[in-house]
């Protein structure tokens, strides 16, 4: 919600305007936002030019009814009541009645232009109707933009190549539809995936996205012999602070205006950077999280998440930088301690293994560079090895 206005007074000049909900400060303003016209209006009111002010609130997570009391901070301190807002909160819909509620589905590409027909296959069988697809091809050297000629009204959009997150954002900039979806070019969606993740905003209208589960499937799209963890529906950010439960990116529909108050995808953390972004929105913004599967994550040999010195390195630099605010409360405290010897036991001894294969194998360049990224996350694992 954007809220703007003015606050003039000759005794006792207001210095803010405070946004109140449920008796608390949602946002405190400072006066002085240009306003030239109040000075014309009011020439005897020292700084009347100076008396505006403008926001921006996030009203995700709030009830549909909604009443907020906006009040002027004076110098001295005391408190006088402007005026009060009430809105039922409805989300963004389309100029084009064409365009509501509709839901886009972004596949970044990169060399898997083979497996490209099935993720985009998967998406036409799906039981809700109303779908965009964007593809963006970031710089591949195979035939992406062909593969996708071949879908009527499947848009494709090539870029030089600048990584998984780029890709990621370059969708989202690309695409007009009210809730998004991140479909890697190498997994599918189950045919009830966006209903399941439409039902879910329905029945949830306060969260900021929704996540299902996800079953494995072999190179070729056989059905490998697991069961997906159920998930937990404790206080998700603590949840999510403890380990990346969430399967994979395309069993997550987020509400596309999350990405107004939280930047996109972050490139500086390679495979974990879905994990990042699901602990940001998780850390501000409820979220819903149901136990049906709604996609097929395919595991291959070129899986980025099967490089575990990768991936210790990528999901350590994650959970820094919740450190801060993890470390608020007690609760959160200990559930970040938790998290980084999860990363440090799932990934550092896959990462030992790795870096010990190297050592006998004579391979010294990928073994000393192991070795480095050993010692920065997990030196109870370098000590390990160096023992052994």
């Amino acid at each position: 919600m954007e809220i703007m206005g003015w606050v003039l007074a000759k005794r006792s000049p207001a210095v803010a305007v405070e946004v109140i909900a449920d008796g608390k400060v949602l946002q405190r303003v400072p006066l002085g936002f240009p306003r030239p016209d109040l000075s014309d209006g009011f020439p005897d009111v020292p700084n009347a030019a100076r008396a505006g002010f403008q926001t921006r609130l996030s009203l995700l997570g709030m009830g549909p009814d909604i009443e907020l009391r906006v009040r002027a901070v004076s110098r001295g301190g005391s408190r006088i009541d402007l005026g009060v807002i009430r809105t039922h909160l409805g989300w963004r819909a389309a100029a084009d009645d064409s365009l509501a509620r509709l839901i886009s589905v972004v596949i970044p590409c990169y060399r898997q232009a083979h497996f490209l027909p099935e993720a985009i296959e998967s998406v036409l069988a799906q039981t809700y109707a109303h779908w965009e697809i964007v593809v963006v091809n970031d710089g591949s050297t195979d035939n992406v933009a062909e593969v996708a000629a071949r879908y009527p009204g499947v848009r494709c959009i090539t870029q030089e190549n600048a990584g998984l997150s780029a890709a990621r954002n370059t969708g989202i900039r690309h695409t007009n539809g009210d809730f998004l979806v991140f479909l890697d070019a190498d997994d599918r969606l189950l045919p009830r995936a966006l209903e399941l993740g439409f039902e879910g905003f329905s029945g949830h209208p306060e969260a900021a996205f929704v996540a299902g589960l996800c079953t494995r499937i072999a190179s070729d799209g056989t059905p490998l012999a697991e069961r997906p963890e159920p998930y937990d529906q404790e206080d998700h950010y603590l949840w999510l602070l403890r380990g990346n439960t969430v399967p994979m990116p395309g069993a997550v529909m987020f509400r596309r205006c999350v990405f107004e108050w939280v930047t996109g995808f972050a490139e500086g953390v390679g495979p974990a950077a879905d994990y990042d972004l699901y602990l940001r929105v998780a850390k501000d913004f409820p979220i819903y999280c149901h136990n049906e599967s709604v996609a097929e994550y395919r595991v291959h040999g070129a899986n980025m998440s099967g490089n575990a010195n990768v991936m210790l390195q990528a999901c350590a630099a994650v959970l820094r930088s919740q450190r801060q605010n993890a470390m608020q409360t007690r609760e959160a405290r200990q559930a970040w301690r938790e998290g980084m010897e999860f990363t440090r036991q799932y990934y550092g001894s896959q990462a030992v293994s790795d870096t010990r294969l190297d050592m006998a194998q004579h391979r010294w360049r990928s073994a000393i560079r192991n070795l480095v990224m050993l010692a920065r996350y997990d030196r109870r694992g370098l000590v390990s090895l160096l023992r052994q």
